[in-house]
């Protein structure tokens, strides 16, 4: 009797140390991506997608056209474009020749 209830224990254990192992390797799939920021050139994907962005400008949103997020191997990526990286750059460079000058940075930044 001792060695049914030990092999019937021993059954259990290892039929929930396989569900919990095979629950932890099923794969979770992304169902939103998309950017979670609405201003600005750092950019972050994932799930958290704002409902609404405000349409106020901000420094750099003109380079947001060069970027996207995308789902890769069941996983929310940023994907730019070279383009992108050339903007972001542009606007930085304005932002730092004029930095306490809005107008000047503005004309700057449109320009790149």
């Amino acid at each position: 009797m001792k060695k049914l209830l030990f092999i019937i224990t021993v059954i259990l254990i290892l039929a929930l140390v396989s569900v919990f192992w095979y629950r932890n390797q099923l794969p979770v799939f992304v169902s939103k991506c998309g950017l979670e920021n609405c201003h600005g050139t750092k950019l972050t994907c994932g799930s958290n997608i704002p409902d609404v962005c405000y349409m106020s400008y901000q420094s750099g949103d003109k380079c947001r056209k060069f970027a996207n997020c995308q789902i890769v191997n069941n996983s929310c990526q940023l994907i730019v474009l070279p383009e992108f990286d050339r903007c972001r750059s542009c606007v930085e460079s304005c932002n730092r020749q004029y930095q306490n000058k809005p107008e000047e940075a503005s004309a700057c930044e449109s320009k790149c």
